[in-house]
């Protein structure tokens, strides 16, 4: 899909749903043996993708905890300095997968200049946000109709892995973005620490809802495959490398029960690793990384 090398191997032959267990299907993990793209196999169509969002998907009902509220905005304070290193004050934003909209909600609240653009395909989440008065559009990214070199800012947070063409969804970016436009990414990382760890439970696999996982070294060589220039590429502080690495070991094991695909125990461990997960960032190698990359 990167390099066009058509020579895999398997990974795990035996991954499944572990957090909403929709798919009584178990996958493989295959990598390339060249750029070293880890993808699911086999590959789901788009249509039977849709198929495993519940209507519980935990990232639909984001701000139904307040300790889960109280940590992505902590998270959305970090990211709304950083882009303001980088982007315009009067700025124009498509916030793509953004779910019902509270990213895109705290963000405008706080920053008047900024306009944004939801584009989100789950009708439940797009129906919950305009509920709630955000600008959110019901499409597929690929497929949404908006003005061409328009954007300043095009944000696919823990979206890229969640589709079946990658390569189509990053060109409608660089034609929906400004000449000089930032396009920003947040995806799991495969060269962390915990995915070398936990194995076939790695929490960023989310089987079978991601197709495709990058390392840093393969998605900046997508990019620039692509034509963007000054990719740059850093460490989240995202938990799922321990928290939900643990919860599917246990959910494989022992069968514990979850409510909206978290045990009731998820919010603990994800405070109890966050000191290995600040290190690793440290060290450039947590389970989560960011990526801008700027359009010629």
């Amino acid at each position: 899909m990167i390099c066009d090398n058509t020579d895999f191997v398997v990974l795990h032959n035996d991954v499944s749903d572990y957090e909403y267990e929709l798919s009584h299907s178990h996958f493989a993990v295959i990598q390339c043996t060249r750029c070293k793209l880890i993808q699911l196999d086999p590959m789901p169509s788009q249509d039977e993708l849709i198929w495993y969002y519940p209507p519980e998907y935990m990232n639909i009902h984001g701000e139904s905890s307040v300790f889960y509220k109280y940590l992505l905005e902590k998270n959305y304070k970090m990211i709304r300095k950083y882009f303001r290193s980088f982007i315009p004050e009067h700025a124009s934003i498509i916030d793509v997968g953004c779910a019902s909209g509270h990213f895109m909600d705290y963000m405008s609240r706080l920053e008047n200049g900024w306009g944004f653009t939801g584009v989100e395909i789950n009708e439940t989440a797009v129906k919950m946000g305009k509920e709630l008065g955000r600008n959110i559009i019901h499409s597929r990214f690929e497929d949404v109709n908006l003005p061409l070199k328009s954007y300043d800012l095009i944000i696919l947070n823990h979206l890229v892995e969640h589709v079946v063409q990658p390569k189509l969804l990053l060109t409608k970016a660089w034609n929906l973005l400004k000449p000089y436009g930032k396009l920003y990414i947040e995806t799991p990382n495969t060269d962390s620490m915990d995915f070398r760890l936990f194995g076939k439970y790695w929490g960023g696999f989310h089987f079978p809802r991601h197709t495709y996982l990058f390392s840093p070294g393969n998605m900046t060589e997508f990019l620039k495959d692509l034509g963007f220039i000054n990719v740059k590429v850093s460490s989240t502080n995202h938990m799922f490398g321990w928290a939900l690495s643990i919860q599917n070991l246990l959910t494989d094991t022992v069968h514990i029960s979850k409510t909206n695909g978290r045990m009731p125990l998820y919010s603990l461990i994800m405070v109890a690793f966050l000191p290995i997960v600040l290190i690793q960032k440290l060290f450039g190698n947590s389970a989560g990384m960011s990526i801008v990359a700027e359009k010629t």
